[in-house]
C-alpha cells in the first residue's frame, strides 16, 4: 500500500512536470500571436532568411525528434543496470526523471525552431506545422501509473 501511494506521488510530479512543458507550448504559441499582431509584415530580406534557415531548421528538428523518442529509454536502460537488481522500486522510478525530461525538453526545442521561423516570416504557420509532431510525442509521453509500476518492476 505505501508503495502504490509512493507511485502516485512520483506520478503527481511527473504530470506536473508534463503540464508545464505543455503550458510553455501554449505560451509560444501566445507570444507569436501578440507579436505578429504588433510585427510589421515582413520583408523580403525576411523571407529569403526564412528559405535561408527552413531546411537546417526541419533537419534539426527531425533530428531532435528521433532523439527525443530514442535516447531517453537507451539512456534509462544503460545507466540503470544496477538499479535493476536494487530492492527499492522507488529508485528505479527517480532514475526515470531525467530521461523524461530529457524527452519533453528536446521535443520542446522543435516547437522553439518553428517559433523562430514564424516570428521571422511574420506568419504562424511554421510554429503551427512544427507544433503538431511536439504534441503528438507529448501526448505518447503522457505520465500513467502503469509506466510508473514498469519501471518500478511492480506489475502487480
Amino acid at each position: 500500500m505505501d508503495t502504490d501511494n509512493d507511485n502516485k506521488k512520483h506520478l503527481f510530479m511527473f504530470k506536473l512536470i508534463w503540464s508545464a512543458v505543455v503550458a510553455f507550448l501554449a505560451l509560444h504559441f501566445v507570444v507569436l500571436q501578440v507579436l505578429s499582431q504588433t510585427q510589421a509584415p515582413a520583408t523580403e530580406a525576411d523571407l529569403s532568411n526564412v528559405d535561408q534557415m527552413l531546411i537546417p531548421l526541419t533537419c534539426v528538428s527531425v533530428i531532435m525528434l528521433v532523439a527525443a523518442i530514442l535516447l531517453p529509454p537507451i539512456i534509462w536502460k544503460s545507466a540503470n543496470k544496477n538499479l535493476m537488481q536494487s530492492e527499492n522500486p522507488q529508485n528505479r522510478i527517480k532514475s526515470y526523471f531525467v530521461p523524461f525530461l530529457m524527452r519533453l525538453l528536446l521535443t520542446e526545442s522543435v516547437s522553439i525552431y518553428g517559433l523562430i521561423l514564424s516570428l521571422t516570416s511574420s506568419s504562424p504557420t511554421y510554429f503551427l506545422y512544427f507544433s503538431v509532431p511536439v504534441v503528438i510525442v507529448f501526448m505518447l509521453s503522457f505520465p500513467r501509473l502503469d509506466t510508473l509500476k514498469k519501471i518500478a518492476g511492480d506489475c502487480s
